[in-house]
Order: C-alpha cells, then structure tokens, then sequence
C-alpha cells in the first residue's frame, strides 16, 4: 500500500510539473451580447495574407475596430428584425473560396494542406460570419 501511494504522489508531481495551460481562444471585444474571439481576428488576419492583400503595420488592430463596427451593425439589424437568405450566404461563401482557390491554381490539396481544412469545412467555420457581414452591409 505504501508503495502504490509514493507511485500515485509522483504521477501526480509529474503531471503537475509538465502540465501546460494552452489558450484555446480569447474574448477580445465584447459588443451587444456577442463575443469577438481572438481566433476571429487571426482567422481574418490569414485570409488578408492568403488574398494577398496589402497589410499594413497595425492590421490586426483594424480588423478588430471593423470587426466592433460590424458586430454593431448586425446588432442593429437583429434589433430591427432584417434576415439574410441561406441562398445569400452561400452564394458569397462560393465567391469568396472560388477566389482563394484560384490564387492558388485551383490545388485543393494544398488548400487544405495550408488551412488545415477541407474547403466544406472552412465554409462552415466562416458560415456565421458570412451571414453578420451580409447583414451588416444589408443596414
């Protein structure tokens, strides 16, 4: 028994001593109930560097500030009951995906290769933020 509780105390010292906190993501801004994640700044942050788009010194700073200015509007718009169509998102998520797939030769392996995903599911991931862009610029 002694020998099993000095083998427990140190599984438990060595967990304690490599154990690691790791952020999975942050809550930046908080605007009209709803969070803006770090990750959302980071994930618009790489599609600027995928478009080849010019980036400027404090790039991050601006996507957060239009991020806050959208999530103002599309807050506006829930208030004031304005829809966006599923047909609408879908039509723009296609744009947009077409357009990174044809910076890159039309590879989808080295798509996926470089966001880590296949390209329904980065459609997916930028779904919602896609509908609050369409939402925000129906305002």
């Amino acid at each position: 028994m002694k020998k099993f509780s000095i083998f427990l105390f140190f599984i438990l010292i060595i967990q304690v001593v490599f154990s690691q906190s790791y952020l999975i993501d942050k809550v930046v801004a908080r605007v009209g109930g709803e969070n803006i994640l770090l990750s959302e700044v980071e994930d618009e942050y790489a599609y600027m560097v995928a478009s080849k788009a010019k980036i400027s010194a404090n790039a991050k700073c601006e996507i957060l500030k239009n991020l806050i200015a959208q999530k103002l509007i599309v807050y506006q718009a829930k208030l004031d009951s304005v829809e966006v169509s599923d047909e609408d998102v879908e039509s723009q998520l296609n744009f947009r995906f077409e357009s990174i797939l044809r910076q890159m030769n039309g590879d989808e392996a080295f798509f996926e290769d470089y966001y880590g995903a296949t390209i329904g599911e980065m459609k997916e991931r930028f779904r919602e933020d896609q509908r609050q862009k369409l939402l925000a610029e129906k305002m």
